[in-house]
């Protein structure tokens, strides 16, 4: 493989990594039922939108939505597949369990994530 290839993959994978990371730090903040840590995840963009339950959502109605989580509530993630598009842009995919109370659910996501100063931040997602 030429070097100049390998030097490429090789900020692929560091730029992935780190984008996973930033989903596991998610993660755990989730399940340890720190919902106000969550929103700095989200970003603060006239771009941001998340899609559920065929509803779009703006960043305060997730944040919003995110406060109102049931205390034991706990999500479990498979292994993310991370998509650098750019240094700046990644798509994240990864399917899920989750559980409320008496209820279980499955299901798959998809993120936009933007690079900021402060660090990978969700653009746009459908769970």
């Amino acid at each position: 493989m030429h070097l100049l290839a390998m030097v490429f993959l090789a900020g692929q994978l560091s730029l992935a990594d780190s984008v996973k990371q930033t989903f596991r730090d998610y993660e755990r903040r989730l399940n340890a039922g720190d919902y106000a840590g969550l929103a700095q995840y989200y970003a603060d963009d006239p771009r941001f939108y998340w899609v559920a339950q065929g509803k779009v959502a703006s960043r305060a109605e997730v944040v919003k939505q995110l406060s109102q989580t049931p205390p034991g509530a706990h999500f479990t993630y498979g292994e993310p597949r991370v998509t650098i598009v750019d240094s700046n842009v990644a798509l994240l995919a990864t399917s899920y369990t989750g559980t409320m109370g008496t209820a279980t659910f499955s299901g798959y996501m998809t993120i936009t994530l933007i690079r900021t100063r402060a660090g990978w931040r969700f653009l746009a997602g459908q769970s």
